[in-house]
């Protein structure tokens, strides 16, 4: 195990040799302090996290209790930088990767991680700030990929869930790959407010820098709010040069028992210059929520197939599904651009009862 706490600063220089931690990485794990504990490590070389078979964690701020103040008040905070590294690897099997989370009692964490050249985590989930407890929107958390080959091969990815904030970037000419932990389907949500809660989500996902994007998912979410309560859930994407998303669905905005989103809340995808979309369901903005897709840059091309078929199922723009009293409002803008799209059902302002807009 490597484990900091207590304001503590580490810096290890590797000097390009392999440091081989069998089994866990926390940096704050459960400990309050205002100036915050943080490591970095220099010198080239490489880190490998964890073992197979294994459960191991990796914990870059974490809390599960009510520790601190009486009231939970103090935050947790930790950062880590690994960008004086050739490699990283974590490898956890049915672990969790954690930057930024809050899993018991009540109190606020942020954690802030920024990844070697090359890098490829393998794990159960990968959350990047969550707190089912505590509004987390002024300690945002964020993971930060490198300029090489970035591998992620996790089954739950979430950036900002609940009422969590969170961002996620890469360096120029990163490469950037996500899918489970065998290479078939991952989750990848971004935005995901699945909470009892009057608090929203935010989270961003920033590839604008990514060479090559390429996806494996069953579900692509951006902003999704269930449970009650009147909080909402924003996640916006921006993809990189040369994109590959195949997925079962991908849902941008759906607020089932939330408040009516405004346009500040909108769902955003952003294409970048190339883009294979090979999707079976493709929603753009259903119930109460707002959402747009549209190129970064003029000239891009946009490439929408099937995944199961040769045709997209459906291309729902604007979609209620039940009566919400509300509008689903979906902006598909290719004016930018160029779409060679194959598909069945294609829906503009599809309500089954209640309003919408396409």
């Amino acid at each position: 195990n490597w484990s900091t706490k207590n304001s503590q600063v580490h810096t290890v220089g590797v000097g390009g040799n392999t440091l081989n931690v069998t089994h866990d990485l926390f940096v704050n794990n459960n400990y309050t302090e205002s100036s915050g504990t943080s490591g970095a490590m220099i010198g080239g070389g490489t880190l490998n996290i964890g073992t197979a078979p294994g459960n191991h964690q990796v914990y870059i701020g974490r809390r599960n209790g009510n520790i601190g103040s009486a009231s939970g008040s103090q935050v947790v905070r930790a950062t880590l930088d690994l960008s004086g590294l050739d490699n990283f690897k974590a490898t956890l099997a049915e672990g969790n990767f954690y930057v930024g989370v809050r899993s018991g009692g009540t109190g606020k964490v942020t954690g802030d991680l920024t990844l070697a050249t090359n890098n490829q985590i393998n794990a159960n989930r990968l959350w990047i700030s969550y707190g089912p407890s505590s509004d987390l929107i002024n300690v945002p958390s964020a993971i930060h990929f490198g300029s090489g080959t970035n591998i992620v091969k996790v089954d739950d990815v979430r950036i900002a869930g609940k009422k969590g904030s969170a961002t996620a970037d890469i360096a120029v000419g990163g490469t950037f790959t996500v899918t489970n932990q065998v290479g078939g389907n991952a989750n990848f949500r971004v935005g995901y407010n699945d909470h009892n809660t009057g608090t929203r989500a935010l989270g961003s996902v920033d590839l604008s820098n990514a060479s090559v994007v390429d996806m494996t998912l069953n579900q692509l979410m951006l902003g999704y709010k269930t449970g009650g309560g009147s909080g909402k859930a924003v996640g916006r994407m921006t993809l990189g040069a040369l994109n590959t998303i195949n997925a079962n669905l991908i849902q941008m905005g759906r607020n089932d028992n939330g408040g009516a989103t405004s346009a500040a809340d909108q769902q955003r995808l952003y294409l970048g210059a190339m883009n294979d979309i090979n999707v079976n369901d493709f929603r753009v903005g259903e119930k109460k929520s707002m959402a747009l897709v549209k190129f970064s840059n003029p000239g891009g091309t946009l490439n929408l197939n099937g995944r199961s078929a040769a045709r997209v199922a459906n291309l729902r723009i604007g979609r209620n599904a039940t009566s919400t009293g509300s509008n689903g409002v979906g902006v598909f803008d290719m004016s930018d651009g160029t779409v060679n799209a194959m598909i069945t059902n294609m829906y503009v302002g599809d309500a089954a009862t209640g309003g919408s807009n396409g």
